[in-house]
């Protein structure tokens, strides 16, 4: 049985457009952290670009996309190690991408928080985030000063929100290799005064896009303040664990997949979209959402561009022609 997340009729076909042009942890707001004084959106050509892309991917009959706003801190304000609130620019920024998606049809799933952004700088940049996961009076201060302004904005309550993803793949705060002093329980506690502080304040429904199933299986009981679950999966085949075989009781999302090998290869990545939206479907999960979406003008050297479903010049690649087949085939229970 399908578990869908509006009405119990409506899947949602999304893809990623985690963050813009490139301009990770500055693309929309000020970041103080690693010292950018600009946003790149500030600048006509980004946002003349965005506009292109949102529209390019209403036509492929997508309705929702992912995207990344407090990546390594973006947007944030501290003090003393405590956030104090949000850059105003940063949400004017937010108010007019959601006018934008509107504009085109879209709706966005906004993600706060990544954890992999952090491993390729210092210390002390894991340790903020560490802290703001961990520490009661810094977490505290997130979502009293970031995360409660942020859902009640007038600009951004009752908009194009199809939810808020709390993090992405928390599981490489406590798993990897740079992981500092933070275990599951607390990133579990942080997802569920989020989701606490969310629904207080807003009618957003709440996830967090974890890296693998097994995370859900194992903290389902501890892990209800969800509306929904989400979890990603990468492999060439496009297959899925079944979502009954997941013992959840609420919907889940894929909320990224792709293929695994490392080939730039376009029979490759369409074979596996296609595998995921087939499987996604036919296995009763509420949504899927491809990752990614990526940027015209990208860095073709870059080995994680064998995800984009755009070429470097900005041309659609097979993959995008199977997500409209998809939809198509399924456009009665599409999202609208």
């Amino acid at each position: 049985m399908r578990r869908n997340l509006f009405d119990e009729k409506f899947f949602a076909l999304g893809v990623n457009l985690a963050w813009l042009d490139g301009q990770y942890d500055h693309d929309f707001g000020k970041n103080e952290v690693m010292g950018y004084d600009f946003r790149a959106y500030d600048e006509q050509q980004h946002k003349d670009n965005l506009d292109a892309y949102l529209k390019d991917i209403s036509l492929m009959n997508v309705r929702v996309i992912r995207l990344w706003l407090f990546e390594r801190f973006e947007g944030l304000k501290f003090d003393q190690g405590n956030v104090t609130g949000i850059d105003d620019g940063m949400m004017n920024n937010i108010a007019d991408v959601l006018q934008m998606a509107k504009k085109h049809g879209l709706y966005l799933y906004l993600c706060l928080m990544d954890t992999w952004g952090v491993s390729a700088h210092s210390q002390e940049h894991l340790q903020r985030l560490n802290d703001i996961i961990s520490k009661e009076q810094v977490r505290k201060s997130f979502i009293d000063n970031a995360l409660k302004p942020l859902v009640s904005d007038s600009r951004v309550k009752g908009n194009r929100i199809f939810a808020i993803d709390v993090m992405n793949e928390p599981e490489g705060l406590y798993t990897s290799i740079w992981r500092a002093d933070i275990e599951l329980q607390d990133v579990i506690n942080f997802v569920k005064e989020c989701a606490s502080a969310i629904h207080e304040n807003s009618d957003f429904k709440v996830s967090c896009g974890f890296q693998h199933y097994q995370t859900l299986m194992d903290n389902k009981d501890t892990l209800k303040d969800l509306d929904f679950y989400d979890y990603h999966e990468y492999n060439d085949d496009g297959a899925l664990i079944p979502y009954t075989n997941l013992g959840l009781e609420k919907p889940c999302i894929i909320g990224e997949c792709g293929q695994k090998n490392e080939t730039y290869d376009d029979k490759m990545q369409s074979s596996a979209v296609r595998g995921f939206l087939k499987s996604a479907w036919k296995n009763g999960y509420a949504g899927c959402l491809i990752w990614n979406y990526n940027y015209k003008g990208y860095d073709t050297n870059d080995a994680n561009n064998r995800y984009s479903l755009i070429t470097s010049n900005g041309e659609w690649r097979k993959a995008c022609n199977t997500l409209v087949s998809f939809s198509k085939k399924h456009r009665k229970q599409m999202l609208p």
